[in-house]
């Protein structure tokens, strides 16, 4: 009579990732250099940065198991633990990284998305005035504009601008009852119409911001070694979709 030799537990199976899925290098570097990284999911366009340890778990994720993941890992020297790839795997789920949720299927996707769907006020509130008319071409400008306004984007005139908001706000503190006096103008038709123009007004400067903003990072100098734009960009506009003034 043989004994049969009894197996180990089942390494865990990993959830399957999407296939659209793709893991690409963010804008900015880290401490000493080195690259970051994240997902890109070009279905709900949205980009889920990723630590280091989970860029490492994602890259060997076709191992299929957690005890394959650390196996693989470790042959390239790297220690991550059962919990690690658990964490990650939770990681996965909760960003919608799956092809299929833990429980409930697709309907579990369908209710994610009915949850984030935003109300018809918080849509309005949110697009009163969203609407795109291709007036001209503002490169040219924002080009001559730039050097004019690049102090704007800078720690010190963030901090002076803070400071002037404060004192602003101990100023009308001082006058509340005058201020709130003031309201009263916007309820005749000559208020309402400056208050119409100013609002428009305030539209345009925002995003005449915006587009300065996206110029704020400048040129390719990774590393201050220059990088040209065919060979360097991973997106067609790769500077601008991963600046933070971008709708991205």
């Amino acid at each position: 009579m043989t004994a049969t030799a009894q197996s180990g537990p089942p390494d865990d199976v990993l959830p399957k990732l999407r296939q659209s899925l793709q893991i690409v290098p963010c804008a900015e570097t880290g401490v000493s250099g080195e690259a970051r990284w994240m997902i890109f999911d070009p279905v709900r366009h949205t980009y889920v940065r990723l630590t280091d340890r989970l860029f490492d778990i994602f890259s060997v994720w076709h191992a299929g198991s957690a005890r394959a993941v650390i196996r693989m890992l470790a042959m390239k020297r790297k220690v991550v633990s059962l919990s690690d790839v658990e964490a990650a795997a939770k990681f996965a789920r909760e960003s919608q990284l799956t092809v299929e949720p833990e429980q409930g299927g697709w309907r579990a996707f369908a209710g994610v998305a009915e949850k984030n769907r935003k109300s018809p006020f918080m849509q309005a509130a949110h697009t009163y005035v969203f609407f795109r008319v291709p007036l001209f071409a503002p490169e040219p400008m924002l080009k001559v504009v730039w050097p004019l306004v690049s102090w704007m984007f800078t720690r010190w005139f963030v901090l002076a601008t803070a400071v002037m908001g404060l004192f602003s706000l101990f100023l009308v503190q001082r006058q509340w009852d005058v201020f709130i006096a003031s309201f009263s103008a916007f309820m005749t038709l000559d208020g309402f119409l400056a208050y119409a123009l100013a609002l428009v007004v305030l539209k345009v400067l925002h995003e005449f911001g915006h587009a300065l903003g996206l110029r704020h990072q400048g040129d390719y100098n990774y590393n201050g070694t220059p990088i040209t734009y065919q060979d360097g960009a991973y997106f067609s506009n790769d500077s601008w979709q991963l600046s933070v003034m971008s709708y991205f």
